[in-house]
């Protein structure tokens, strides 16, 4: 049996990859998601059936869009809200308050998470200006244990695709590619 001299090491130490990434606070890219059906549900988020190369199997619900503007985004039905808020300044605009309501009940996201997060892009408009089209969303698994919550950020070569992973009200983990287009 391994002892350990200082405990919180030994907990670092047997941990699986999405429990260490909730202690480091660091994204991870989709090709760390081992998990099968974590993998199969995040790949069908956003751009990145086009990054993988195709869609999953994977059946997933829509969280649909309540609001959106270029500093805000609102999502929500059946007991769950996505409330996304970023501040411009003169140089960029980052995102400030990500919060994700289930059942009534606040989950708890670290900031790290979400803080800083550089030009988050919510929603735009077709070229007719009059349909809205969401760069944001949320999906919840069949089974509604599973959340995920996706962002793009950025634009041109620098779009980054970000989703949020929570399982049964706890936050996971984050994970962030860059999209390639």
């Amino acid at each position: 049996m391994l002892r350990f001299r200082n405990r919180s090491l030994a907990a670092v130490f047997v941990l699986p990859l999405p429990l260490l990434a909730i202690l480091q606070q660091a994204p991870i890219t989709l090709a760390e998601v081992e998990d099968p059906l974590l993998h199969a549900e995040i790949a069908q988020l956003g751009l990145y059936p086009e990054i993988e190369g195709g869609f999953s199997d994977a059946v997933l619900l829509d969280v649909p869009l309540r609001s959106c503007s270029p500093l805000h985004a609102e999502l929500g039905c059946d007991g769950i809200t996505v409330r996304f808020t970023a501040r411009a300044s003169a140089a960029r605009v980052e995102l400030m308050n990500f919060q994700v309501l289930q059942d009534d009940s606040l989950l708890f996201i670290p900031k790290d998470a979400y803080i800083g997060l550089r030009d988050p892009r919510f929603c735009g408009f077709d070229e007719g200006l009059q349909l809205i089209l969401p760069y944001c969303s949320a999906l919840r698994s069949a089974d509604g244990y599973r959340l995920y919550i996706h962002l793009q950020s950025g634009e041109g070569r620098e779009t980054r695709v970000v989703t949020w992973v929570f399982d049964d009200g706890r936050y996971l983990f984050r994970v962030e590619d860059k999209a390639l287009l």
